[in-house]
């Protein structure tokens, strides 16, 4: 009996069959197109989040012109931010500081799809003496909370990160 279960248990071949072969390029195949097509979706949200890294440094430069003025700044000068930081990617042609104290980021040729288009990063506040309560992108909204000026967002629902959509 245990020389008939020995013999039962022999080796597994360790080479590949000649129908194993395809079947795994086929799969690998399958995979790297799905990939390849996902990428430009992917590279269009990564140039939109890189953009609104850069908007932080010009939304706290607004808060805090409102902070000691009272009122929103209506332009970079005003607020006492430089944009030039931000341009040195290449891939944003302008960082603007604009009434309500809103900052509009524009894309530059380089950034392929979202060339000249805009993405708005918003103050929302509960009345015009209050202090922001929530900074907004794109066509994202505070349902409780009025914006301090309007959506200027060129880009669609698609191309936006989701923190920025309209619709979560």
């Amino acid at each position: 009996m245990k020389a008939r279960l020995r013999g039962l248990q022999g080796a597994w071949p360790t080479s590949t069959t000649m129908m194993e072969l395809p079947i795994s390029l086929a799969i690998m195949g399958g995979l790297a197109a799905v990939a390849a097509a996902g990428y430009p979706r992917l590279q269009t949200h990564l140039y939109a989040l890189e953009a609104l890294s850069f908007v932080g440094g010009a939304s706290a430069a607004a808060m805090e012109y409102h902070a000691v003025h009272g009122a929103w700044p209506t332009s970079y000068e005003q607020a006492g931010y430089s944009s030039e930081g931000p341009l040195t990617t290449g891939r944003l042609r302008s960082v603007e500081i604009r009434d309500g104290g809103a900052v509009d980021v524009t894309f530059s040729n380089q950034a392929g799809n979202l060339a000249n288009q805009i993405l708005s990063f918003r103050a929302w506040q509960g009345s015009a003496s209050d202090l922001p309560v929530a900074w907004r992108c794109g066509h994202a909204q505070v349902p409780t909370l009025a914006a301090s000026s309007l959506d200027r967002t060129t880009l669609s629902d698609e191309e936006l990160p989701s923190p920025c959509r309209s619709k979560p």
